[in-house]
């Protein structure tokens, strides 16, 4: 068996002998896990002491595997490849040697037949991807495996290949083999001219026309037409649906649903454009005739399910002539890409070299998605804005390097001027900056940095540079991804964990709501709750469209509700709480959906997506009215605001919201009845009556349609965002 990473979204193939702990999609005879674990897997040289005679490492995440001069790393296992079969990865190189490739084999016997060459000055193995140059940065490749060979394999092999010892290196990262037999199939493109598209509810709702573009990747609507694909289709809590749509004209919807059967499914409806609301609005904000949008949604945020069929909804009762066009619609388990959060864009910073002819000689290249700068050689990159260090500033990033040069750092500096007492040196031969964190071996993959950086220096920057200085033409290189910098002003502050050891904590509602036990760790970064604890913090915190709140949960056992909840005063605040767990809704459920017993799990919530506003406490809620023994453990709180200017808000010491954002009113503190009950017509422990909560389940909202139509808004407002961190 081998180990996968089966939430990292993408799919991995059918293999003869392999299986794993879960599932994540189905879609006609296609199964979809996770990408290759090279952190679990049994790597292996490949011809030892005559093909591999060099260093690999894999990443903490094991999503990625380095490689250095003479390495030919193995994994085995039953690989099975059709016709059908698609291999994807990233990869990159600093340093050419003679062969960098990935090949399919039996035993240990070269296959050149079965062999993928990307980069390399030796020809060996097919030769139609060849084309990487060295010092690119990363590179995503797509192949369909089965147009170039099929068979049955019991080990892949990453070469690179480097008798000359160049320095040569080579990063796999988020490899995947899928196989799949129709249109429909997640981590590819829908084929709608391969699939039986059909009208949905024909003569009641489809009366317009479709067609497909020639390739099949492309679908265009006109008028009152709702057309749909059969097939399975599962959506979990890690599914990402992504398309490119445009509409020159609107209608009253424009719109994808997930359904079963002929019914319409309003909660299963992502809404692009449209007069008329139906489905979740979170995307709802396309400008008819602003041309062709990319959309990538965390759709595992919003439901999940088993459906029977998809639906492309362009309604236009009005006969306004209203148009769709959906292109390139994949349905797959994935990571947020979004996840760096106010990480610096270096896709769309100006970045320049430092010094250059003097220092900067070498080359650079931004990832796609502008997440990742990598360097090569004699490389000094900066990036200037206005930036700020405080004696609360942190600084954290990932960085790798295959080869060392003289130094590998970055500075904050004035000017084209050397700063090294502003200097954080990782790795290089010469000492240049502090050494607190010159720690870092080069070739051990993919490292994670977060560095207190008020505790070194404060002050005003207009530059950041990169450093990787190699005068000796050693072939060094950098990897540099998810840099960001935020400041805090105190143990409730922005940017970093919540201390739970200094900070007050009082009950909430204490002998009515709270009456359970609570503690917090030796370093302060954990809070532990049992049975019926409702614990709080006071402090000023405004949330702004910008605020994101992250923090690792666990729960052995469950209670009621398991939340958190910004709140003023001793009031409740439902519209305000994010639930995670509990037989009881309470607050927004779009997070609701963590299992007792499933360990510790890591959240990073756009918090300003679901509420605005100014309160004076956070509640951490463990309600077990039943006595079941429930229990929480909060872990790494943090709440953080970041703008474009590189310095992110802070959430204490602000002065309150001119205008906040105030949530519906709350019923008073419960009261003691001995025949309260609550919504679900359940009898209070001890008497204490609760405020009306809709059950998760469905049902009747308390308070009517209007309160349901709160419900549905709350429940359908997670989404991510990504913001630069410096202009």
């Amino acid at each position: 068996m081998l180990p996968l990473k089966p939430k990292t979204g993408l799919p991995i193939s059918e293999y003869d002998s392999l299986t794993s702990g879960e599932t994540t999609l189905q879609s006609s005879e296609v199964s979809y896990l996770g990408s290759l674990d090279f952190g679990a897997l049994d790597i292996a040289g490949f011809q030892p002491g005559s093909q591999d005679m060099g260093a690999h490492a894999a990443s903490a995440d094991g999503l990625t595997l380095t490689q250095s001069s003479q390495s030919w790393e193995q994994i085995t296992g039953a690989f099975t490849v059709t016709e059908d079969t698609r291999l994807s990865f990233d990869f990159a190189a600093s340093k050419a040697g003679e062969i960098h490739a990935i090949m399919f084999a039996n035993g240990e016997t070269l296959s050149e037949a079965t062999t993928i060459q990307l980069l390399g000055s030796q020809a060996f193995g097919m030769q139609d991807y060849a084309d990487y140059e060295a010092g690119s940065g990363l590179r995503h490749y797509d192949i369909a495996l089965g147009d170039h060979f099929t068979g049955s394999f019991d080990r892949i092999v990453f070469l690179t290949d480097d008798d000359a010892g160049l320095g040569a290196d080579s990063t796999w990262a988020n490899v995947t083999l899928q196989t799949g037999t129709d249109g429909a199939e997640a981590g590819s493109a829908l084929d709608f001219g391969a699939l039986d598209i059909a009208g949905f509810q024909p003569g009641s709702q489809d009366m317009g026309a479709h067609a497909a573009s020639a390739d099949g990747l492309t679908l265009t609507q006109s008028s009152q037409s709702w057309e749909q694909i059969t097939g399975a289709f599962t959506v979990t809590e890690d599914t990402r649906l992504s398309f490119d749509f445009a509409a020159s004209k609107a209608g009253e919807i424009h719109a994808i649903m997930f359904a079963n059967g002929e019914t319409l499914s309003e909660a299963t409806t992502i809404q692009l454009l449209g007069s008329q609301a139906f489905g979740m609005q979170d995307y709802a904000d396309y400008e008819a005739g602003s041309g062709l949008r990319h959309y990538d949604i965390a759709l595992g945020d919003h439901f999940t399910g088993s459906f029977d069929r998809i639906v492309f909804l362009t309604d236009d009762d009005a006969g306004l002539g209203a148009d769709s066009t959906w292109a390139n619609v994949t349905l797959q388990t994935g990571t947020d890409g979004a996840e760096a959060g106010s990480a610096l864009d270096f896709g769309a910073l100006d970045i320049a070299g430092f010094q250059p002819g003097s220092q900067d000689m070498g080359a650079h290249a931004a990832s796609a998605d502008g997440l990742t700068l990598t360097q090569s050689s004699q490389s000094w990159e900066q990036i200037t804005g206005a930036f700020t260090v405080t004696e609360d500033t942190r600084l954290s990033f990932d960085f790798a390097a295959s080869k060392a040069g003289e130094i590998h750092a970055i500075m904050f500096a004035n000017g084209e001027t050397l700063s090294e007492a502003t200097t954080i040196q990782l790795l290089g031969s010469q000492a240049f900056g502090m050494q607190d964190y010159a720690d870092y071996e080069a070739g051990s993959g993919l490292r994670h940095y977060d560095i207190a950086l008020g505790d070194h220096f404060t002050g005003s920057f207009d530059r950041i540079v990169f450093l990787t200085d190699d005068d000796a033409g050693l072939g060094a290189d950098s990897t540099w991804a998810n840099v960001t910098l935020q400041t805090g002003t105190d143990g409730a502050e922005a940017g970093s964990a919540l201390d739970f050891g200094a900070l007050d904590i009082a009950g909430f509602q204490p002998g009515s709501q709270d009456m359970g036990a609570h503690a917090a760790s030796a370093d302060g970064l954990t809070l532990t709750q049992s049975s019926q604890s409702w614990e709080q913090i006071t402090g000023a915190f405004t949330v702004t469209e910008d605020t994101r709140l992250s923090f690792d949960f666990a729960a052995s056992k469950a209670g009621e509700i398991h939340a958190i909840m910004f709140a003023n005063g001793e009031t409740l605040s439902e519209a305000t709480t994010i639930q995670l767990l509990g037989s009881q809704a309470f607050g927004m459920q779009d997070y609701a959906d963590y299992e007792a017993g499933s360990g510790l799990r890591h959240y990073d919530i756009a918090l300003g997506d679901h509420f605005t506003g100014s309160f004076d406490r956070i509640v951490f809620l463990t309600d077990d009215d039943a006595g079941l023994g429930a229990d929480s453990t909060w872990a790494n709180v943090t709440l953080q605001t970041g703008t474009d200017g590189g310095t992110p808000q802070q959430p204490g010491g602000q002065e309150p919201d001119p205008d906040p954002v105030e949530p519906p009113e709350d019923p008073a503190s419960p009261v003691e009845d001995p025949s309260a009950r609550d919504a679900l017509g359940r009898r209070c422990r001890d008497g204490r009556r609760h405020p009306d909560r809709p059950h998760r389940g469905g049902g009747e909202f308390p308070g009517g349609d209007d309160a349901a139509a709160e419900g549905d808004a709350i429940a359908g407002s997670a989404s991510w965002t990504v913001r630069r961190m410096a202009t």
